[in-house]
């Protein structure tokens, strides 16, 4: 099993895929939005089965224009990988 670390999740709202640096970019849903004082974790499905969580800030939130079942991309790089053995 591997999991992304939520604070390495870049998220990008443009129609086609961003121009980015990062190696792992996938188009998803924004399903669940957790707002903070500071922080919002915005939670993106990009299949049935997967699902990327973002720590973004409330003024980036905003911003992006963020809200439930918004389209948008959601990206990270190998680095925030981290693999489960059991």
């Amino acid at each position: 099993m591997a999991e992304v670390k939520a604070p390495s999740v870049m998220l990008y709202k443009v129609e086609e895929k961003p121009k980015s640096t990062t190696e792992n970019i996938f188009r998803g849903t924004v399903r669940r939005i957790t707002t903070g004082k500071v922080t919002t974790e915005v939670v993106v499905s990009i299949s049935p089965a997967t699902e990327l969580c973002s720590v973004i800030t409330e003024e980036s939130k905003k911003r992006l224009d963020i809200r439930i079942n918004s389209p948008l991309w959601a990206g990270f790089n190998a680095f925030a990988v981290v693999l489960r053995v059991d």
